[in-house]
Order: structure tokens, then C-alpha cells, then sequence
């Protein structure tokens, strides 16, 4: 069972023409989940939206536990990082 569930999720900022987010559905198991993508994605968003920062326009949002969003970087077994943009880990998927 999800311990975090999107259903039919939107979200716009104001400053926006656009949602950021719109008809977004997922569910996350519990344990640890990382989001990747592109600069402007949506990641941060979808973040605040699950910690309950931001709320959606349309859709749920279904909390089974609750979540601690913590930045990787201040985790101490966590101290270095590699950074790959996301067009070379996705070429190296596909050979």
C-alpha cells in the first residue's frame, strides 16, 4: 500500500500562464524515493506539495505517514554527491 498518493493532481503558480502540474497521478511506497529530472520539472513542487507546503488547485493528495522531506546533502552518509545531467544517464539506459 502507497504511503504517498497523487490522484488527478494540479498545481499553477500565479505567476504562470500554465499548471506546472496537471492530471498527475502516482503512488509512492514506503520507504526512500527520489525524484529526478530537468531544471523547472516540477520536482521542488511536487515536494512542497507532498510535505503539505503547497496545496493542489484540483486532485488529493493521501498521506499514510508522515513525511520528512530532508535534502540529501544534509543527510551525514550522504556528504558527497555526483550530479548527472539527465540526457547522458538516459543515453546510457538505452544502449
Amino acid at each position: 500500500m502507497a504511503s504517498l498518493s497523487f490522484q488527478n493532481v494540479a498545481f499553477a503558480y500565479e505567476t504562470l500562464a500554465q499548471p506546472i502540474i496537471d492530471n498527475f497521478s502516482v503512488q509512492f511506497p514506503t520507504g526512500w524515493t527520489g525524484i529526478v529530472g530537468p531544471n523547472g520539472a516540477g520536482k521542488t513542487t511536487i515536494l512542497q506539495l507532498a510535505a503539505g507546503i503547497l496545496s493542489p488547485l484540483q486532485g488529493s493528495i493521501h498521506r499514510r505517514t508522515r513525511w520528512h522531506i530532508q535534502p540529501l546533502a544534509d543527510r551525514p552518509s550522504c556528504s558527497r554527491l555526483t550530479v548527472s545531467p539527465m540526457n547522458d544517464l538516459l543515453a546510457r539506459e538505452s544502449d
